[in-house]
């Protein structure tokens, strides 16, 4: 039921804030799982925002990856990125399991949160950063000799 219209707004406002916020959503979901709330309305909004991250996030990447891949190994490169998100999702399953069997719910709900504060925040900072150009040693010494 999201896909269809959060692909729309990918096209309006760009694919990486639609991934981003669906990856924000997951954070929210976690934070909620050991929060103070409870009950059948936390379930309707955990599950909610888990299903906006999955919308927002899976066909995303592809979109994503896609131009970025040569169009002769197009095809090949998004199975082999899918192949690599579903392995995740598996050793993430995996983790946190261990993680909620050796912390309990609200031990490993938290750093699940965390760890995707941490990811959402790489991003951003790629973002921000995406367009600074990295000073090379020559254009500081061009610059020193222009200014004396």
């Amino acid at each position: 039921m999201l896909a269809t219209p959060l692909g729309l707004l990918a096209d309006r406002i760009g694919r990486l804030p639609v991934v981003l916020g669906g990856y924000s959503a997951l954070a929210v979901v976690y934070l909620l799982l050991f929060g103070p709330f409870g009950g059948t309305a936390l379930l309707v909004v955990v599950l909610a925002l888990y299903g906006l991250f999955y919308a927002s996030t899976g066909g995303m990447l592809m979109a994503l990856a896609g131009p970025l891949l040569p169009k002769p190994l197009r095809s090949n490169g998004i199975a082999l990125i899918q192949t690599g998100q579903v392995l995740s999702y598996l050793v993430s399953s995996v983790v946190f399991g261990l993680a909620w069997t050796a912390w309990g719910p609200a031990g490993a709900s938290r750093i699940a949160a965390a760890a995707v504060v941490v990811v959402a925040a790489v991003l951003v900072l790629s973002l921000l950063l995406r367009g600074i150009r990295a000073t090379k040693v020559t254009d500081t010494v061009r610059i020193v000799e222009e200014q004396a």
